[in-house]
């Protein structure tokens, strides 16, 4: 039989009681109760019950090969199998579910092309992450935070997760908190500079602020000319007019 790196990886390994447990359990019976699944004479269930084995010429044992038309198949028995069997903590179990993506998101992706992909879902990844909380027993959220955990913690963190010494909240705040500081700080945009305002620009504004007022009554005048026909109210526009010069005048004084 065979060891394949990347399928034993895919086993949440034993705690040192753990594994005791089992082998003084095997040497007592002599045997190992549980048949070891192969695939193509590759182990996908029964690695610590091999090691024991190896450890121990003599013990007896059985097998069951299984029959799979891909890695990935095979890849997926095993999570499924772990899943079902053992009591794991929701870190391992959503850390084991999160192998299947993958899988799941290439066969969700066939369904919605082919049109047969569940109404009620708005989406393949929808539909995938729906999958994965229900084959790992965990909320949707449980597993987007291990998913970020998975993607960003230390090799540290995670064997505190294992361990059962750091909560998912825990981590995966941390991790955000990180991220947090770690963004970039945005750059005030420069506000153009405003031009140096001269001497040229007061004397352009004192004649616009002239040549305005002019053309206002100027044209107010021809505009409102049946309102004044009498020499009367003629007579007072006139002194309107003159009330204006005076002002006029005070605004002269500044300059004296």
């Amino acid at each position: 039989m065979k060891i394949d790196p990347e399928f034993e990886l895919l086993i949440p390994p034993l705690t040192d009681e753990e594994f005791n447990q089992l082998r003084d359990n095997i040497l007592e019976d002599c045997e190992v109760r549980e048949p070891l699944v192969t695939w193509n004479g590759i182990i996908l269930d029964g690695h610590n019950r091999w090691k024991i084995i190896q450890e121990n010429p003599g013990i007896h044992y059985k097998t069951i090969e299984m029959i799979f038309l891909s890695r990935n198949e095979a890849k997926a028995w095993m999570i499924r199998n772990q899943l079902g069997r053992r009591n794991l903590p929701n870190y391992e179990r959503a850390r084991l579910a999160l192998q299947l993506k993958p899988l799941l998101a290439e066969e969700a992706s066939k369904r919605m092309k082919a049109g047969k992909a569940d109404p009620t879902k708005k989406s393949a990844e929808g539909e995938v992450r729906e999958q994965l909380a229900k084959a790992a027993g965990v909320s949707h959220d449980t597993i987007s935070k291990v998913e970020k955990i998975e993607a960003k913690a230390t090799p540290e963190v995670k064997e505190q997760l294992r361990k059962g010494e750091l909560s998912i909240n825990k981590a995966y705040s941390e991790i955000k908190e990180v991220e947090r500081k770690e963004e970039p700080i945005p750059i005030a945009e420069e506000k153009p500079k405003q031009p140096e305002y001269t001497f040229e620009n007061l004397l352009q504004e004192i004649s616009a602020s002239c040549d305005n007022y002019v053309k206002f009554v100027r044209d107010t005048l021809v505009k409102r000319s049946t309102m004044y026909a009498d020499s009367d109210k003629k007579q007072r526009v006139l002194e309107a007019i003159v009330n204006v010069r005076t002002r006029i005048e005070e605004i002269e004084k500044i300059l004296k």
